[in-house]
């Protein structure tokens, strides 16, 4: 998890929650009847599991902490009080789930995904990796992914590696083979394949039009 992030846990099945590192955490947590919230639990983890980035963690943080000022006055007012308090916690939860891009802004976990396959674009990765990675599942993650930059995330991999690799073909001599292996495919043959496919023509003929034209 990290900072503007909450999650619900059915505290009727096992589970364990501690720091990823040594740091020291600070958090809210409450520990609510299931009766309250146990229908939300389908809704929010039907594809995942994990924290959910909160649309306005502020507001939330608000009525997190209005909500225990409401517990301990115990009075008539506060019994409804936490009901609304409650029913606004669950709902922003339910909300930052289905609408993740929220107030105008991007999903930050999408483009730090982004940002992550377009850095290790060269190595070996999965989508099952990228997506575990950013603590989602994988087909939430994809959903989410093309939603937000427009492209599946494997088809945005794909079009990192091409992009590398015409970099590589006007300005260097190595061979298709050593150019397709330094960025990421696992043979010549599907890096072939894959460049042809998007950008109409072969690594060769590509490499020989531009060389053509610098000698122009």
């Amino acid at each position: 998890m990290h900072t503007g992030q909450a999650a619900l846990i059915d505290c009727m099945d096992y589970h364990l929650y501690r720091t990823a590192s040594k740091k020291s955490w600070t958090f809210l947590w409450a520990h609510i009847d299931r009766n309250g919230v146990s229908c939300y639990a389908p809704l929010l983890f039907q594809d995942r599991n994990d924290a959910i980035t909160l649309n306005d963690p502020e507001r939330f943080t608000a009525d997190f902490q209005a909500l225990c000022y409401a517990i301990e006055q115990d009075v008539l007012f506060s019994h409804a009080d936490i009901s609304n308090r409650l029913s606004s916690m669950v709902t922003h939860l339910l909300s930052s789930y289905l609408f993740p891009e929220g107030h105008g802004g991007e999903n930050p976990d999408i483009e730090q995904a982004r940002k992550y396959i377009q850095l290790h674009c060269a190595e070996a990765l999965t989508m099952d990796e990228v997506a575990k990675q950013f603590h989602f599942s994988k087909y939430h993650f994809i959903r989410l992914f093309k939603k937000q930059v427009g492209l599946p995330p494997y088809e945005y991999l794909i079009g990192c590696r091409i992009r590398l690799s015409k970099k590589l073909l006007c300005n260097t001599s190595e061979s298709i083979s050593a150019i397709a292996i330094q960025v990421g495919f696992s043979s010549e043959s599907n890096f072939i394949h894959q460049f042809r496919t998007t950008v109409g023509i072969t690594p060769g003929v590509f490499r020989k039009n531009s060389w053509n034209f610098s000698a122009d």
